[in-house]
């Protein structure tokens, strides 16, 4: 399989380089080019892999299984766009909410957008690559079933969120002097929104955690609800916040749609599989880095008397 691999990487590296000079060069495309060919090699590229994996395997369509795959898994997919257009929206609503000259907004939306893009570190290189190998195992755990498989998975969900919540507070504490240090002088007023947005990134963490019991029960109908409601939540939060407090007011936004995003599918997946989530602690961790965080803003170092 590592030749094939290899021969199937090659063929696409040169797929894709051939179809970029084709449409860029020859038929002047220009990016929309570039996005075509990318667009004709994956999708080839998707259909013969899949028809030479069902080959290899001799794998045959089961439309009793595909029946029940579909009904737990059409439902995710909105709550899946619900998010991830709420990362999209908030620079749009900034532009069209925020009042004041036109200049000064779309700086806005940049400045919004550069600390967006700082913020979702915490779930970039934590919660992304530890849930890759967790996922699979915490739900094979929960179909096991048992008290002690239960405190497991509560104990866990502690862990890893300390784990996001320290990261996610080394960020919020030295992206000030970072920006000042690394990026050009328009951009440093980023660092207001990266704390609330790196703080979104830990509460949205909890949801792999607290979603258990929904998957465990297929009651996975209430994920487009949710993310429905939490949709609107930024939206109308938007719209309020957004004339008075600016980019903040999005960053905020976000936060507080996460988090009854996030509240709302603990409570279902509670009623369904009751997991011993250590909520008093979850608490005490999340108090415990909005104190320091905010020490942190009291201590200024003059780094010339140094």
């Amino acid at each position: 399989f590592a030749k094939t691999f290899v021969a199937v990487v090659t063929a696409q590296i040169v797929a894709t380089v051939s179809l970029n000079l084709m449409f860029v060069v020859v038929w002047q495309q220009g990016i929309w080019g570039i996005l075509y060919s990318t667009l004709i090699v994956q999708a080839i590229l998707a259909v013969a892999l899949t028809v030479g994996i069902l080959w290899v395997n001799h794998a045959r369509p089961a439309i009793h299984h595909l029946r029940h795959l579909l009904a737990f898994g059409l439902p995710l997919v909105p709550s899946v766009v619900t998010l991830q257009l709420s990362n999209y929206l908030n620079p749009l609503m900034i532009r069209w909410c925020v009042i004041g000259d036109p200049i000064s907004v779309l700086a806005q939306v940049g400045l919004f957008s550069a600390g967006q893009k700082i913020g979702v570190v915490v779930n970039r290189f934590v919660t992304v690559p530890f849930n890759a190998f967790w996922r699979p195992r915490r739900m094979e755990l929960a179909m096991q079933d048992g008290p002690e498989v239960r405190k497991i998975l509560a104990r866990i969900c502690t862990y890893s969120t300390l784990v996001s919540a320290q990261v996610a507070l080394l960020i919020s504490v030295s992206v000030e002097d970072g920006l000042r240090l690394c990026v050009d002088e328009r951009y440093w007023s980023a660092y207001q929104v990266v704390p609330l947005i790196a703080m979104a990134y830990v509460v949205l963490g909890l949801e792999h955690h607290f979603s258990t019991g929904m998957y465990r029960s297929r009651r996975t109908i209430w994920a487009t609800w949710i993310g429905l409601i939490s949709l609107l939540t930024m939206v109308v939060a938007n719209i309020v916040l957004l004339p008075r407090t600016g980019m903040v007011g999005a960053a905020f936004s976000s936060l507080l749609a996460i988090s009854l995003r996030v509240g709302m599918i603990y409570a279902v997946s509670q009623k369904a599989y009751s997991i011993p989530f250590e909520i008093k602690r979850l608490v005490i961790l999340g108090i415990a880095a909005v104190a320091l965080y905010s020490m942190s803003q009291w201590v200024y170092i003059d780094a010339t008397e140094m």
